[in-house]
């Protein structure tokens, strides 16, 4: 019995020694699968937190650049150096952006939440894998292509910055301010010597007329400069009105710059004209004596040579003067100022006859009729003129730029020249013809 005992027994502790080593090994190998596994886990949740990381570093880093762009947009607007539709435009793409990015931040932050849960992650770690490595490699995809964009805008701010241009429009309309009195200057001293001049009896009143007129003219054209001049500066000094309205603004002072700063040489060129023309414009006296006698107002055939050689220095001295200008559009005058002493001139005279058809007055007055005397001398001493300046037209330089005229007055009895006293009646001293000429720019 206890042989066969022994004999069963031993095989059963035999077996159940040999089921323990194996289930020992099965459970060594089982722990060391379990840690292998969890181990693995703990690489992968490190590489996919690491990818939502430099996800997330990469938004901030972009939205750090929209922020910068934002502020430079912002500020440009705010000192009126920009474009009003840029602004617009840039504006709504960077709001574009900063929608987009904070829709990544979102889809970051859920999947790190994810990663978080243990259950979640075990669970779900295959999809996340494929989700957090698809999102991970679209954004270091497109971070070169976001940068180009980030570039261009700020390229864009750039090339539209106005601020360099705005210093450059103000240094514009600051010149024109400073050539504008200038000018006034220049205008002022004219009218000051033209009013000396009259005074003292060196130009005629027609003349002195029509230096006014071109003078008022610039003066009216120059304070409607200034106050276009002046409102520019105050758009331009308005940020609101700036960027409104930057490119009509700009425009005027083009035209601004063209008119006053670009043209002020010719202006001036003018200006010396119309001065030297007053000094120029001298009267000149010519007694009548020997082409008139007492009465006489016809230069004869036989004296016309005479005539042509005693009158032609003045046609000369306008020649000369319009050639000095000649590239100015001008008007070139002569004008011829009649005189006549206080002699009677008897009634059913050829020359009374003559005055009457002249005067259509049955009954002019002494003075009346030596006016109409003198004007009639004025006439014929400006047909004169008027011929020998045809004569003359090859002589001008560019003529085609020239109008001409011809201004004849009969001063009656006036004293020719005020400071002499001993005038008399009939005096030859009274019977001439003062001429002056001038040469003006065209209005």
């Amino acid at each position: 019995m206890k042989k066969y005992f022994a004999f069963f027994f031993c095989p059963v502790l035999i077996l159940i020694s040999f089921s323990g080593k194996l289930y020992a090994q099965n459970k060594e190998l089982n722990d060391f699968n379990m840690h292998g596994k969890r181990y693995f886990m703990k690489l992968k949740y490190a590489r996919l937190n690491n990818i939502l990381l430099n996800a997330s570093m990469q938004q901030q880093a972009e939205q750090n650049t929209v922020s910068r762009l934002k502020a430079k947009n912002d500020s440009l607007n705010a000192t009126g150096t920009i474009y009003d539709t840029v602004f617009v435009d840039v504006t709504q793409r960077l709001n574009q952006w900063n929608f987009r990015i904070d829709s990544v931040n979102q889809i970051i932050r859920l999947y790190q939440k994810e990663l978080k849960g243990n259950k979640t992650f075990r669970k779900k770690h295959v999809q996340l894998e494929k989700n957090i490595t698809k999102l991970g490699e679209e954004i270091s995809t497109q971070a070169s292509d976001h940068a180009f964009v980030f570039t261009g805008i700020d390229r864009q701010l750039d090339t539209s910055n106005l601020s360099g241009e705005k210093a450059r429009l103000a240094g514009i309309l600051n010149s024109a301010a400073a050539q504008q009195e200038k000018e006034a200057a220049i205008i002022g001293a004219i009218d000051t010597r033209k009013d000396s001049i009259l005074n003292e009896g060196k130009v005629d009143s027609s003349v002195s007329i029509k230096i006014e007129e071109r003078l008022n003219n610039y003066k009216q054209k120059m304070e409607s400069i200034s106050n276009e001049i002046t409102g520019l500066q105050e758009k331009l000094n308005s940020p609101k009105e700036l960027s409104k309205d930057f490119t009509l603004i700009k425009t005027k002072i083009l035209i601004i710059d063209s008119v006053v700063n670009k043209n002020a040489v010719a202006r001036e060129y003018v200006f010396q004209m119309i001065d030297e023309g007053l000094t120029k414009s001298t009267p000149h006296p010519f007694s009548l004596a020997a082409f008139f006698g007492p009465g006489g107002f016809k230069i004869p055939p036989s004296k016309y040579e005479i005539a042509k050689t005693y009158f032609s220095p003045v046609i000369d001295s306008l020649i000369k003067f319009s050639n000095n200008y000649s590239s100015i559009m001008r008007t070139a005058s002569i004008i011829v100022n009649g005189y006549a002493d206080a002699s009677n001139i008897s009634k059913g005279s050829p020359l009374y006859q003559t005055l009457l058809k002249y005067l259509n007055n049955p009954n002019p007055g002494k003075q009346e009729l030596n006016t109409a005397l003198s004007a009639l001398r004025a006439e014929e001493i400006s047909k004169l003129l008027t011929k020998l300046l045809k004569e003359r037209f090859p002589d001008f330089n560019m003529i085609d730029r020239i109008v001409f005229e011809a201004i004849e007055t009969g001063q009656g009895e006036k004293f020719p020249d005020p400071s002499i006293q001993n005038y008399k009646d009939n005096d030859e001293r009274r019977r001439i013809v003062i001429i002056f000429w001038n040469v003006l720019p065209v209005e």
